[in-house]
């Protein structure tokens, strides 16, 4: 055998030892899942609502009502003139089981009253906002809509 020949030889067989040494990789996410935003009603860019509605956010987890950027509140869920002020609102939460351990998600109300009409809207949706063993929702959630004459 040619020198040439068994260096060929050699090459394929180191190759074939470093592939097959790599073996399969496995991918793991790293973190839990994020919050997903299940529903969001009035629609984007819904028109003819009526001038009393509620605003209504459904989540795929629980999520807390409570003061701080990751929570449930007015910071991290609201109504606003488009293009202008807050809404003067309460934001309520309803849960789907009396089981405070339950991993269903919930729905987070906004009950909005005497809005003027002709007039747009905008709902938020902060994406830090985070679920009972959930990360964050990731992106700011804006969905506009306007008000019947």
């Amino acid at each position: 055998m040619s020198s040439r020949m068994i260096f060929f030889k050699c090459i394929i067989t180191i190759m074939a030892v470093l592939v097959s040494g790599c073996g399969s990789v496995d991918i793991t996410q790293q973190g839990p899942e994020p919050l997903s935003l299940l529903e969001l009603s009035p629609l984007d860019n819904e028109m003819n609502v009526a001038p009393i509605v509620d605003v209504v956010a459904v989540f795929s987890a629980p999520v807390t009502l409570a003061e701080g950027d990751s929570n449930l509140n007015e910071q991290t869920f609201f109504v606003r003139l488009d293009g202008g002020d807050k809404l003067d609102s309460v934001v309520t939460l309803s849960t789907p089981s009396d089981d405070e351990n339950s991993d269903m998600g919930n729905t987070a109300v906004i009950r909005l009253k005497d809005l003027q009409p002709g007039t747009s809207y905008s709902i938020f949706v902060s994406g830090k906002l985070t679920g009972k063993n959930t990360g964050p929702l990731g992106v700011d959630v804006h969905s506009l809509f306007t008000v019947t004459q």
